[in-house]
Formats: C-alpha cells, sequence, structure tokens
C-alpha cells in the first residue's frame, strides 16, 4: 500500500493491491519508520485480538 499527500494541490492518493495473505486474520507485529516533513519517526506496533 503506498498513500501519498499532495499539499500543494490539497489532493491524496491511496495504492492498494491483492495478495493472498491480506485479509487473513492473524497476530502481527513490527516496527514502522518513515519521514514527515524531514522528521524521522518510528514506532513499534502489535496487532492485538478484538472483536468485530
Amino acid at each position: 500500500m503506498n498513500f501519498c499527500v499532495d499539499e500543494t494541490r490539497a489532493s491524496a492518493s491511496l495504492t492498494i493491491g491483492t495478495h493472498e495473505k491480506l485479509g487473513v486474520v492473524q497476530e502481527y507485529e513490527g516496527t514502522m519508520t518513515g519521514v514527515i516533513d524531514g522528521t524521522p519517526y518510528s514506532g513499534d506496533f502489535k496487532e492485538e485480538a478484538h472483536d468485530h
């Protein structure tokens, strides 16, 4: 998935895809990193079970 914001046009776009592992209920965890306006960010995440 790729999300891109174009502040000069006040717009955004989202690219999605299909894969056999997407949408499968499973527990997962990891670290995400990125840069926003030149500032680096990083954070850990962990999927936790919940009722739908």
